[in-house]
């Protein structure tokens, strides 16, 4: 099932790269699946540099904020 739906988010990302995924309204700021899909891999890359493994937990403080559906 994990992997299917890695796939479902992979292949949407490729078919909709140009279009809208997230707005947040307050800072009238639009992110398309393909700006969406390199802040992950960003964020993929740092947590690997910092040493965070599959199942470590992270918290998030702050402001409801678009960034976080990433």
């Amino acid at each position: 099932m994990k992997e299917n739906l890695v796939k479902l988010y992979q292949q949407s990302f490729r078919d909709n790269r140009e279009l809208s995924a997230l707005t947040d309204y307050f800072k009238n700021e639009t992110f398309s699946y393909f700006e969406m899909a390199k802040e992950i891999a960003k964020l993929h890359l740092l947590f690997e540099k910092c040493g965070i493994e599959r199942g470590d937990k992270i918290a998030l403080i702050g402001r409801n904020n678009t960034r976080w559906v990433m």
